[in-house]
């Protein structure tokens, strides 16, 4: 029963080795690209391309996304041009600086899943943008006013996030395969005697599923730096082990104690018996035998 239990946490964790290393290849995890609309032809356009992002269509009558200005007019005014969206300058979802004529976008504050890039802000025409385009949201909309952007669009496998990610769980899977099949068993000189509870292999089991699904997620958002991902794995390493060790082992050399103790007690009322079945050596005819043997 224990042997097939060691088994199929076995097959468990290389499934989920496997799977993982699937997402990672093909789902591409740890490439995060931009999602963007643009205009054809547009400096956005070759932006887009030259960066491989992925580029989304929009039909005819959602075009008016691409040019949306903030402008002075009461808070919930909200107007509908025929050719752009008219929204008041105090709802503006972005920091920005003024240089001029023009304006830079350097930060978005709101938190949509499609963010659309103005074009004019206070009438001022947006030819920047600065901020980084990759993990804001799902989709960003982007004008043909914008001349250059200089913001990062797209994360690689080099970054350190991805390193400390993929060094986190590749060591989940092997220290869990680790302490299942080598370490564990070292407490009993006796695969059958091979004491592991339902417990210890399901934290061991949760331990690579938790570790690699933040990794997953880390890499997929980026919505945590290399530092904050390094703590929470650090942090999710250190419960499993002390659960594992403390709550386990712990346990299990508790056990060992108490079983070499029991044996020892019961050799000590072993030799108290034999030493009882012994003849008394004060029986004067034993001591009269001795003294002859010891003459001879």
């Amino acid at each position: 029963m224990k042997k097939t239990r060691i088994i199929l946490f076995n097959i468990i964790v290389l499934l989920v080795a496997v799977v993982f290393s699937l997402v990672l290849i093909l789902g591409h995890v740890g490439v995060v690209k931009s999602s963007v609309v643009v205009v054809p032809g547009s400096y956005g356009d070759q932006y887009a391309k030259d960066n491989h992002l992925n580029i989304i269509e929009l039909a005819d009558s959602q075009m008016n996304l691409f040019d949306q200005r903030y402008e002075e007019k009461e808070e919930g005014e909200h107007e509908t041009e025929e050719d752009y969206v008219s929204l008041p300058l105090t709802s503006i979802p972005f920091e920005y600086n003024l240089n001029g004529n023009n304006a830079e976008i350097v930060y978005y504050t709101g938190n949509d899943d499609v963010v659309v890039i103005p074009s004019y802000i206070d009438g001022h025409t947006v030819t920047e943008i600065s901020m980084d385009l990759v993990g804001i949201a799902d989709v960003i909309v982007i004008p043909d006013t914008v001349t250059n952007i200089t913001g990062e669009s797209v994360l690689y496998l080099t970054t350190a996030l991805f390193i400390i990610e993929l060094f986190f769980s590749i060591l989940a899977i092997i220290l869990a395969l680790i302490i299942v099949n080598v370490i564990f068993p070292r407490y009993s000189k006796d695969i059958s005697e091979y004491m592991l509870s339902g417990s210890q292999m399901a934290a061991s089991v949760l331990y690579v599923i938790a570790q690699i699904a933040f990794c997953i997620y880390a890499l997929k958002t980026y919505s945590v730096s290399a530092y904050v991902a390094l703590i929470v794995s650090l942090v999710i390493l250190l419960v499993y082990v002390l659960f594992v060790f403390l709550g386990g082992v712990g346990r299990t050399q508790v056990k060992a104690v108490e079983k070499n103790v029991a044996n020892k007690t019961a050799r000590m009322k072993e030799i108290k018996l034999i030493v009882k079945s012994l003849p008394n050596i004060n029986d004067p005819k034993l001591k009269n035998n001795w003294n002859v043997y010891v003459k001879i």
